[in-house]
């Protein structure tokens, strides 16, 4: 005879089963439906696929050197899909030689496709020089650019470690070399050296803004002056003031009516990516990277 208590405790048991039973047939269903959805885009064909024709915008900020984000951020620039290139300055330049391997980064994406220049904060030095890799150069009112020249700084602390007892030992292969050196006094000979390879440098950015830019004389700027936007218009280092939202605009009048996807954005930690790995690879490319903008 199963008493009352007894009852209710099967009764219990038995709901409790049941909305078990409920919930992993819910599940069940969900993972059912995922699964046959990752299968339709994976094996649909090209139909399957959205349109991933888009704007890209970069953002050159910080310091240029080789080891600036905007190479990660350039590299997402497709030769399929990315129909026109929106650049962002906000930077105050770096070393001559990244500088020039950005303008000639630039300048051979503008033989394929619409590239929009835009200084937000400040393009000054070899940020102004990679900026001149588009054939027009807008810029907020408040953005200040110029310092149009080369700077080389060194440190001497020779007389710190004397008063320290310290004694720096050094040796080399050459009469030069290891000059300039924060440990030791650099001769003039190397001084007058250093000042020619530097205006060598200087000569080469000078003519290049002359060229790009399509002036008469340098006189005006080569002095390494930092210019308002309204000051660079003047002196035609710039074609005028605008911003960001009518830069994507004119962006599209040249490339299209495409979306503007911000290559800023590290997508290489998605959650698709972290769950499903290495098969992350056979996933349809925009389900994995897309971020828009909306203007």
């Amino acid at each position: 005879m199963i008493s009352p208590h007894d009852s209710r405790l099967i009764a219990a048991e038995v709901l409790r089963l049941q909305r078990q039973d409920k919930w992993y047939k819910r599940w069940k269903l969900i993972a059912i439906t995922a699964v046959i959805s990752l299968l339709v885009m994976m094996l649909g064909g090209k139909k399957s696929v959205p349109d991933q024709r888009h704007l890209a915008m970069v953002n050159v900020s910080g310091m240029i050197s080789q080891d600036s984000d905007i190479w990660r951020q350039l590299d997402k620039v497709s030769q399929k899909d990315t129909q026109g290139l929106l650049v962002l300055f906000n930077s105050g330049g770096g070393t001559v030689g990244a500088s020039e391997r950005l303008y000639n980064r630039l300048r051979n994406i503008s033989e394929a496709i619409p590239v929009e220049i835009l200084i937000e904060d400040q393009a000054t030095s070899g940020a102004y020089l990679a900026a001149l890799a588009g054939d027009k150069i807008y810029a907020y009112n408040s953005s200040i650019i110029g310092s149009i020249g080369v700077l080389m700084q060194s440190f001497n602390v020779e007389k710190l470690t004397e008063q320290l007892g310290v004694k720096v030992e050094t040796m080399t292969t050459g009469k030069y070399k290891g000059f300039p050196s924060p440990f030791r006094e650099t001769p003039e000979e190397v001084k007058s050296h250093l000042e020619n390879v530097m205006l060598e440098d200087n000569k080469w950015f000078v003519n290049l803004v002359k060229e790009r830019r399509q002036l008469q004389s340098s006189k005006d700027y080569d002095q390494a002056q930092v210019y308002t936007a309204r000051e660079g218009i003047a002196l035609k280092l710039l074609d005028g003031v605008s911003t960001r939202a009518e830069a994507f605009k004119r962006l599209k009048e040249k490339a299209g009516d495409y979306p503007l996807r911000d290559l800023e954005i590290d997508d290489s930690n998605s959650l698709l990516q972290n769950l499903l790995g290495r098969k992350a690879q056979y996933l349809p490319k925009g389900l994995l990277e897309w971020s828009m903008l909306a203007y």
